[in-house]
């Protein structure tokens, strides 16, 4: 949270931290489901009474690592899961009060 005082004082105004989204996220390594566990049971999940903030993560994908060295964008290159999940995220990003 040192970055969000550090934004506050820089930017003058009030900042929020909307959510905090584990990337790259590899569901069969124990590494990243303990990390997980840990940031949801620090701040919350996603959902959970309105007040969590650790949103759901984000899978590995080639495709994004792709489309970003070439400067494209996303959305013609993601497919299946990979494409559910960034689409719920800037879902939420776009609605979120």
């Amino acid at each position: 949270m040192v970055l969000m005082a550090q934004m506050r004082e820089r930017l003058g105004r009030r900042v929020r931290l909307m959510g905090i989204v584990p990337n790259r996220y590899d569901r069969r390594t124990n590494e990243h489901r303990t990390n997980l566990r840990h940031l949801v049971r620090a701040y919350g999940a996603y959902g959970s009474r309105g007040v969590g903030r650790t949103w759901p993560p984000l899978g590995q994908a080639i495709a994004v690592a792709r489309a970003s060295a070439e400067g494209i964008p996303i959305w013609g290159t993601l497919k299946g899961r990979n494409l559910d999940e960034w689409t719920a995220l800037a879902e939420r990003v776009a609605t979120y009060e």
